[in-house]
């Protein structure tokens, strides 16, 4: 299923081509869509240098603290494709708060 992400947008990786990345399960934010051979726009912040899509295949620029390129070993960010994302949207939280009173139960 395709998803209609856009720059900003929060969502959790899912898999990877090897499928043992270190940043399953990580929440990231979304920064730009690179198509393979594209360059970012977005500069990272540390090393002042520009992301290229090498791949195959299109795949996000996310970030997050925890994240980090394999490429160049900088941390904060990596490429995600867009198959590996699964949206997340702030009304569908996993836990949603029970904001009604319990009732007391009668024991007989």
């Amino acid at each position: 299923m395709q998803h209609q992400f856009k720059a900003g947008d929060l969502a959790l990786i899912v898999g990877s081509r090897k499928g043992d990345s270190p940043h399953i399960g990580k929440v990231v934010e979304l920064c730009e869509f690179l198509p393979p051979g594209a360059t970012s726009k977005w500069i990272h912040q540390e090393s002042y240098t520009v992301t290229i899509n090498g791949g195959e295949s299109p795949a996000w620029i996310v970030l997050g603290d925890s994240l980090y390129s394999a490429v160049k070993g900088y941390k904060g960010f990596t490429l995600v494709e867009p198959w590996f994302l699964m949206p997340l949207k702030g009304d569908q939280s996993p836990a949603q708060t029970n904001t009604e009173t319990p009732k007391e139960v009668a024991h007989g």
